[in-house]
């Protein structure tokens, strides 16, 4: 799992245009009217909604930090921070402007978990970078 998120890693270092693309189809996601889901009882029982929540963030946090060689641990915390605040202010927004979709509490712990998860994959990749140049 983590050579196929490294490989993912380094095809983002050189494919600017899909971290731009991946923030797109989210933000699309995030602001569907909640008409547009499916209504199935098994998505509530498993808290899928959550697990997309996870894996959503997780993704913006690792794409938006799988830059060259300018990302440092200070720039990783600023930009999970930035992730992490999109988060809590698309919940307000899908309250206040999206039909049928509403604040909700759990979503933004959802979402925070992600975050965390993307920042401690891209924080291992630094380190393993910084071993693979001291070995070199």
């Amino acid at each position: 799992m983590l050579h196929l998120l490294s490989q993912l890693n380094k095809f983002l270092n050189k494919n600017k245009w899909a971290i731009l693309l991946y923030w797109i189809v989210a933000i699309i996601l995030l602001i569907l009217p909640g008409n547009k889901f499916p209504k199935q009882n098994w998505f509530k029982i498993l808290h899928v909604d959550k697990w997309v929540h996870i894996g959503l963030f997780g993704g913006l946090t690792f794409c938006s930090l799988s830059t060259p060689n300018w990302i440092s641990k200070n720039r990783a915390i600023i930009i999970s921070i930035v992730c992490f605040t999109f988060g809590i202010a698309i919940e307000f927004i899908q309250e206040a402007y999206i039909i049928n979709r509403s604040f909700d509490f759990w979503d933004i712990v959802a979402d925070g978990v992600g975050v965390i998860i993307g920042f401690l994959l891209i924080i291992h990749f630094i380190k393993n970078k910084q071993n693979e140049r001291q070995f070199q």
